[in-house]
């Protein structure tokens, strides 16, 4: 058997206090992201008797799915390093043992490769933190292996993608999507100052889209569409359209006193701001299925 060798700690780190509520900018996130995806490297334990071979070797015998030292997206980081380790036997059996910051690995086997897992812990910055492994026992005995380091960080909100105080009223229209048989469209105008603000509130308190790859619920194309007019105006300062089914998109957009566009952000959270607006405005039948 392979004796059991240390292994490093990870820690995922804590982002600083900034003086701004928008926290650190993504410069300094994309930092953080790429100082963790190296503590993630050094941390991922060895085998005794493993050493590094280069990716062109590795890939000749084609276990892998892929380096992730170029990802295609923009706000994840990732690399792999390749090795052989002597046994592969006493290799995997030790690999399976092995926790990286206190987390135990998943493992899964497709025909004579073998993965482990590593899911680890995110913070409101750092998302979907893991290590993978895939290995392969070679004809000789040896195991031939990738370590695969990477991490999605969260973009910082967009100083535009907030809606100004000041509306004096406000005007939502639902468009309730393809399955509405009947009533596939309604109005709502509101002067209420309170309801208003408690609204832009709400679209305030939204966070930036994540940047996690996923799969969204069947959208049938409905919509809330919120307009914002301070008071005389005839055309809004800014809109906001919220998908109330789907992934839950939303997008702020803001206009100039000539009722051009002139910037649109978007955000997480419409299902739920879509529900509570709905509901303080009495409309019904969101999204029907």
């Amino acid at each position: 058997m392979i004796a059991l060798t240390a292994v490093s700690t990870v820690v995922l780190v804590a982002a600083p206090a900034f003086a701004s509520t928008r926290g650190p900018s993504d410069a300094q996130r994309e930092a953080l992201a790429q100082r963790t995806l190296i503590s993630l490297l050094k941390a991922s334990p060895l085998p005794v008797g493993s050493h590094q071979i280069s990716a062109a070797v590795a890939e000749t015998t084609k276990p892998f799915s892929g380096e992730k030292n170029n990802v295609s997206d923009n706000y994840e980081v990732g690399a792999t390093k390749f090795f052989v380790a002597p046994s592969a036997h006493a290799s995997l059996t030790w690999l399976a043992s092995q926790h990286i910051e206190g987390h135990a690995p998943s493992s899964g086997t497709s025909g004579s490769t073998h993965t482990e897992l590593y899911s680890l812990s995110p913070t409101s910055i750092l998302l979907r933190p893991q290590v993978v492994y895939i290995a392969l026992a070679k004809a000789n005995g040896t195991l031939e292996f990738s370590i695969t380091a990477s991490v999605y960080w969260q973009s910082q909100k967009s100083p535009l993608a907030t809606v100004a105080s000041g509306a004096t009223t406000l005007t939502t229209k639902l468009n309730r999507g393809l399955n509405a048989t009947t009533d596939r469209t309604s109005s709502v105008t509101t002067e209420d100052a309170s309801l208003i603000s408690a609204i832009i509130a709400r679209i305030n308190a939204l966070s930036a889209a994540s940047p996690l790859p996923m799969s969204c619920p069947l959208d049938a194309g409905a919509s809330l569409t919120m307009s914002f007019y301070r008071g005389g105006a005839t055309t809004p300062y800014a809109s906001v359209v919220a998908d109330p089914g789907g992934c839950g998109t939303v997008t702020i957009n803001q206009y100039d006193a000539k009722h051009r566009r002139t910037s649109a952000s978007d955000v997480a959270g419409g299902v739920l701001l879509a529900k509570f607006v709905a509901t303080q405005l009495g409309l019904k039948n969101l999204s029907p299925t």
